[in-house]
């Protein structure tokens, strides 16, 4: 709801990571543990990344693991995504979602940029076909549009969303400043 933020954090030796729902200053809900008392994220050094579909699902990265969660807004798993049959090593980072609640995940592993529909199913994938390499960051915009960084080139490119997944990439060079 307004005014709510979704944070993933972990403590000074990364062997506990959560998800805390801030409303302001006030924490509302915090995200740890399975219905059986176990953590959900991996002890480590790699981040969890965390993002509030449309639909109040929670999309969270567990670098570690190397797998895409998605949480009720309890916090209850619900399915999880470890890569599908895009080819050699997972390597999820960042990811983003639309208004259609698909998911863009990134994969270094792959060279790739997973789009998943709400339900983890592999929708297809934005690629070097694309003209998009070496994805480390991404966002969505207002239009459905896909703001992604590459890793080494100092590039931001924009790819078209559509419903039948990749329309076409645009490179765009971010201002100097």
């Amino acid at each position: 709801s307004s005014g709510e933020l979704l944070v993933g954090m972990s403590n000074a030796d990364y062997s506990e990571k959560k998800i805390r729902r801030y409303d302001g200053k006030k924490i509302r809900h915090v995200i740890q543990f399975d219905q059986r008392g176990r953590a959900l994220f991996t002890p480590g050094d790699l981040a969890i990344f965390v993002k509030e579909n449309k639909n109040r699902d929670i999309c969270v990265v567990d670098c570690q693991a190397k797998v895409l969660l998605i949480l009720n807004k309890a916090g209850c798993v619900q399915f999880k995504y470890s890569g599908g049959h895009v080819g050699g090593d997972f390597n999820p980072g960042c990811l983003a979602t639309d208004s259609l609640c698909r998911i863009l995940l990134t994969d270094t592993g792959n060279d790739v940029i997973h789009v998943l529909d709400r339900d983890t199913r592999l929708l297809g994938v934005i690629d070097r076909s694309h003209g998009v390499t070496g994805c480390v960051g991404i966002a969505v915009d207002g239009e459905d549009r896909a703001w992604v960084t590459e890793c080494h080139t100092a590039k931001l490119k924009v790819v078209t969303i559509s419903t039948r997944t990749v329309v076409k990439a645009h490179p765009t060079q971010p201002k100097s400043e």
